[in-house]
């Protein structure tokens, strides 16, 4: 999955940044906008052996800036429908 995240300046202390992540992908791409530090906590959060992306897992963290984010596990990607995805995001 590709994470195209322009920037977080734009984003107060009081959003949420929602990661979906699949369960069945390892091959993480970020543009490069991303935070070095916030690329490898991503990184290693979906390679964690903790974190398995189930559908519904969700683990929240914070940028150094105060940024707030969530990664939202979706469950494998064979599974996947439209409405599995709006369930999971609502």
């Amino acid at each position: 999955m590709k994470y195209n995240l322009k920037s977080t300046s734009n984003f107060s202390s009081s959003d949420l940044i929602v990661l979906p992540v699949w369960s069945d992908d390892k091959d993480l791409k970020f543009s490069s906008a991303w935070d070095k530090v916030l690329k490898e906590f991503f990184s290693g959060l979906t390679l964690a052996k903790n974190f398995k992306a189930s559908a519904g897992e969700l683990v929240f963290f914070n940028s150094i800036e105060g940024q707030n984010f969530a990664a939202l596990g979706l469950g494998s990607k064979k599974g996947y429908s439209p409405e599995k995805l709006r369930r999971e995001m609502a």
